[in-house]
């Protein structure tokens, strides 16, 4: 069950977290060296992402996925599965070039409804 997308235009937003919206539900995602926050390069990446409900808890039990691509070549889709660790979803991503880079997060919350986000970086 499919119930709802929302969409984040980040493209100068760097070195913060990047946040966005869907039914309610907020999505944080940062790039981080340890607990900084850093700006996303070309390369490796440690990407958490935080989720918190409509009352303002964290959520710690959903099932996260993240794809990204360059909307350039929508071709060549990478995924990174999640672990959760210190209130947030970890994971490494790996942006092998340099230029746009739209990130997906999928998530699965405990009563089965999918929610979608979107981020868009540049580096």
């Amino acid at each position: 069950l499919l119930s709802g997308i929302a969409a984040a235009d980040n493209d100068h937003v760097l070195g913060k977290e990047l946040t966005t919206k869907v039914d309610g539900y907020t999505a944080g995602l940062s790039f981080r060296h340890g607990k900084h926050i850093i700006m996303p390069h070309e390369g490796e990446n440690n990407v958490s992402l935080v989720i918190i409900d409509t009352s303002g808890k964290k959520i710690p039990d959903a099932k996260v996925s993240i794809s990204y691509s360059m909307p350039d070549m929508p071709k060549f889709v990478s995924k990174a599965d999640t672990t959760y660790l210190d209130d947030a979803y970890n994971t490494k991503i790996d942006l092998n070039m340099k230029g746009s880079w739209d990130i997906e997060v999928s998530f699965r919350l405990s009563d089965g409804k999918i929610k979608k986000v979107k981020f868009s970086i540049k580096i």
